[in-house]
């Protein structure tokens, strides 16, 4: 019931809302967290780490949240504010353009979300003394920025504009390269083989290493946005180009 009113209550917004506002209008996506800066930088790990309104949220989503943010430094005494700062855009908008210049989408190999759809991440927090400078972001989805910093993936930078990424026990990340045979007999073949071995497939037959159903909403918006990049680059990123 709560989702269905959410859902209600967004469908009102948009329609109430020109189009062009939706997507601009800073008050349409605004979160807001309040969180002391040593818990970002892991100095102060048991300090404020919230939601607006106290509810609490971990380290890791304020890690996330806070790589491309509007900043408010509130200066506090005894806990009670006594002095509240400008709001810092951490990512200014000719750095943002630049950034989705040079990356022109996710940078986690093979995935292909567009620029529009990323947000700026900070190989160095700036909690941490991180530079908010071109050399020191990287383009990356909310999905692989989540679990970036959930600890499931590494990156390190390498050269100029190069990266290179490892799992947790240390094995690099590459693009895949292979391609679907032509000669299998496609998707019917697969459905009559897996049939005979008695596997039925159904959305909900893949599973994710927790044991969890298969999200078909996020799976068809990546290949969506796969066949949106491969419309307008004439290649799939995790792919290699063919000449």
């Amino acid at each position: 019931a709560n989702r269905a009113e959410a859902l209600v209550t967004i469908c009102e917004h948009a329609l109430a809302t020109a189009p062009e506002d939706v997507a601009s209008s800073p008050a349409s996506r605004r979160l807001v967290v309040n969180v002391d800066v040593g818990v970002l930088s892991g100095e102060q790990p048991d300090g404020r780490c919230e939601l607006e309104g106290g509810h609490p949220l971990s380290r890791d989503a304020a890690l996330r949240l806070g790589c491309d943010a509007d900043v408010i430094a509130v200066t506090t005494r005894n806990g009670l504010p006594i002095d509240v700062g400008r709001t810092t855009r951490l990512i200014p908008h000719r750095l943002r353009t630049a950034l989705a210049t040079r990356d022109r989408g996710c940078r986690y190999p093979g995935c292909g979300i567009p620029s529009r759809r990323t947000e700026g991440h900070h190989l160095e927090h700036w909690a941490r003394g991180g530079a908010t400078t071109l050399d020191n972001l990287l383009s990356f989805c909310r999905f692989h920025h989540g679990r970036h910093h959930k600890g499931d993936f590494a990156v390190t930078k390498v050269g100029p504009n190069e990266f290179r990424f490892t799992t947790r026990d240390g094995r690099e990340i590459v693009p895949r390269h292979t391609r679907v045979d032509p000669d299998t007999g496609g998707g019917n073949r697969l459905r009559a083989t897996a049939h005979s071995r008695g596997i039925p497939i159904t959305p909900y037959t893949p599973a994710a290493r927790d044991g969890s159903n298969l999200d078909l909403a996020w799976a068809t918006s990546i290949i969506a946005d796969g066949c949106e990049y491969l419309h307008a680059h004439g290649h799939h990123p995790g792919l290699a180009a063919t000449s």
